[in-house]
């Protein structure tokens, strides 16, 4: 959900299709809204900071709230000639359910002349899937050319325009942008125009936007040259803000977000028969709440499989409960969705919660907007009141229901009417792992053996139970025997690995039953 401050100019992998889809548009005349842009050639920066060969002259983008347009204009110098390889391609992506791509201008400046490679280069459009690996299809598409005859101490400059947002915010608007990377820029420039006005939040930077009103237009630019390299430190928590950060937002509170997310999970048509009957199924074959709500649970978690198409509105609207139960798959949002609509169906408090995977806590200092989610999961209230948590994208968990392991998100917004704030979300598991270690010596000089038990609770017993069914006990032996040579060179192992689980109380246990041979040379 960030927005990377530098259009990636990489090597065009994973290509879902190589089928061309459409021609891009090529027209030199910019948007009239467009302000234009120079930039300094040789800027005074820190050249020893420099990476891969290239050095980011301008990095320009506008974006039009009201006309949904966004303008780039990237300038790159080639350093060094391994340079050379990834400045010579560019790459495009945009979503075709809403947006058309137009291409202004492409150009190589060598030696103080121009050299124009608009329409001669050659823009392919493919359909780039960079994340199915993960089962998540956005039906993007990845515009790019591979410019002939770019050389060292090149300048390679293009710039385009995107027209269309997402019509699922209507008209709302939320986005950051990062103003720092691990190399120094020339120049950024950022220019957004907007009816009303923006809400802003910096975050790691001194930088500030300079607002002015224009006839009926409120306008925010920030220009700033020679911008340092930012220096990352390893280990850094993944929901900690370590460089310049801008956040924008048009919604006014949290509860506008809620607002919006229940119109957009609503469910408008009937539950179908065949789900019906299901629903029916579990709440007749479990006397208690608490095993109705188990096996809503696992049925949704073992039995959906997770699988994401997630082009235009479908990033953020689920399909109907009907289709997910009938297709058998979904992704977070539609499984959340689905086993929220069971759980209701049997009287069941339940609400689609919307949280952020790597920020975490880090979103309550964000500002309101949908975009700061990118993951979706259930808050159920039992007939005690009690408050529990479920990731539906989870499989093969075990525990009593209200004993199921749920991952540290921290904080979710509750799509519930009338909610306003985000909530905290408290961890209810331990997570523990206990080892005995058990050595019989043999005679002297004859060696010894060990003997290995292990139990696993709650979130180690089901990623121990997910690894059990995802291996060969063969693989699994050879890893432990692996594991084990790091302190005993000659170690063997004499049998394979043995394993209990405790699906009711989560508890996962291993063992190798015939102990294994060592010895410490």
């Amino acid at each position: 959900m960030n927005k990377n401050l530098l259009l990636k100019i990489v090597f065009v992998t994973s290509l879902f299709l190589t089928k061309s889809f459409s021609q891009v548009k090529k027209i030199p005349r910019l948007p009239n809204w467009v302000e234009k842009n120079a930039f300094e050639i040789n800027p005074k920066i820190d050249l020893t900071k420099i990476d891969q060969g290239n050095l980011v002259l301008i990095y320009d983008e506008q974006i039009n709230l009201n006309t949904q347009e966004i303008f780039v204009h990237n300038a790159i110098k080639i350093t060094e000639n391994v340079g050379v390889q990834p400045a010579s391609n560019i790459d495009i992506t945009y979503d075709p359910t809403y947006q058309n791509l137009t291409i202004h201008s492409v150009k190589i400046i060598r030696d103080d002349k121009t050299i124009d490679k608009l329409y001669s280069s050659d823009f392919q459009t493919l359909r780039k899937e960079s994340n199915s690996e993960n089962y998540i299809y956005d039906g993007s598409l990845s515009s790019f050319a591979n410019l002939s005859d770019v050389r060292t101490n090149d300048i390679v400059e293009y710039s385009y325009s995107i027209k269309g947002f997402n019509p699922i915010h209507k008209n709302k608007y939320s986005s950051y942008f990062s103003i720092e990377t691990s190399q120094p820029i020339g120049e950024i420039f950022f220019r957004l125009i907007s009816k009303s006005p923006l809400k802003i939040k910096y975050f790691k930077t001194d930088l500030r936007f300079d607002a002015y009103k224009k006839g009926k237009n409120h306008e925010y630019i920030l220009s700033q040259e020679n911008i340092s390299a930012c220096e990352y430190e390893d280990g850094t928590p993944i929901w900690y803000i370590s460089s310049g950060l801008i956040n924008v937002s048009t919604y006014d509170s949290w509860k506008d977000v809620v607002d919006w997310g229940i119109e957009v999970f609503k469910v408008k048509d009937k539950i179908s028969s065949e789900l019906k009957k299901k629903i029916n199924s579990i709440n007749t074959e479990n006397s208690t709440q608490g095993t109705k709500i188990s096996a809503a649970l696992k049925f949704v978690q073992n039995e959906i499989r997770y699988l994401g198409l997630e082009s235009g509105i479908g990033a953020y609207k689920p399909f109907s409960p009907n289709k997910v139960f009938k297709q058998r798959y979904g992704d977070c949002k539609d499984k959340s969705l689905l086993l929220v609509t069971m759980l209701n169906e049997m009287n069941i408090e339940a609400y689609p919660v919307l949280v952020n995977t790597y920020f975490k806590e880090t979103i309550k200092d964000l500002l309101p907007g949908p975009q700061s989610f990118n993951h979706c999961v259930v808050k159920v209230i039992d007939g005690a009141k009690n408050e529990l948590w479920y990731d539906p994208t989870i499989t093969n968990q075990g525990g009593k229901f209200n004993k199921i392991s749920f991952p540290d998100y921290r904080v979710g917004l509750i799509l519930k009417r009338g909610n306003s704030t985000l909530q905290e979300i408290y961890p209810v598991n331990q997570n523990n792992i206990e080892t005995i270690n058990e050595i019989s010596i043999d005679k002297e000089g004859k060696g010894a053996s060990l003997k290995i038990t292990t139990k696993y609770f709650d979130a180690e017993a089901d990623y121990m139970r997910v690894l059990f069914k995802n291996n060969s006990i063969t693989s699994i032996q050879k890893n432990y025997e692996s594991y084990h040579s790091s302190r005993f060179k000659s170690i063997k192992s004499n049998k394979q690995p043995e394993y209990k689980d405790n699906m009711e109380d989560n508890i996962f246990t291993t063992s190798n039953p015939k102990a294994e041979s060592l010895t410490n040379d």
